[in-house]
């Protein structure tokens, strides 16, 4: 969560709020795609669904991009990460996929994209048009 990053309680703005929490989804979503390389090599039955999991989340961390709140696209950029997880996770069941650690991680992305998005609607909602 972003209390438990130290930089929050020094974050000045919204903005520099929606700045972390999105570092912390990229930093999330780079784990992602790096757990589903291991598990592609690890569990071969399910390969080419794992290593397109992996591409997507790959994909996504470029989506998570710093640049696009002060374009005002922040949120839209986004909620193309998700998007991504989407697919990823209906590869995943049109495969037959069921490693136990998966859904766990998912959640886990789930969650600290939830607190990103909030983060950045509240900080896009702070500037004039």
């Amino acid at each position: 969560t972003l209390n438990s990053n130290p930089k929050t309680k020094t974050a000045k703005d919204h903005k520099a709020l929606a700045e972390i929490a999105l570092q912390m989804t990229k930093v999330v979503t780079t784990k992602m795609s790096t757990k589903f390389k291991r598990l592609s090599a690890k569990h071969k039955g399910s390969r080419a669904a794992l290593e397109q999991c992996a591409k997507y989340f790959e994909e996504a961390v470029g989506m998570l991009n710093l640049g696009g709140l002060d374009g005002g696209t922040a949120s839209l950029d986004i909620h193309y990460a998700s998007d991504n997880c989407q697919y990823c996770e209906n590869a995943l069941a049109k495969a037959g996929v069921k490693i136990r650690s998966i859904p766990p991680a998912i959640k886990k992305w789930r969650d600290t994209f939830t607190i990103a998005m909030a983060a950045v609607t509240t900080a896009e909602g702070d500037v004039e048009p």
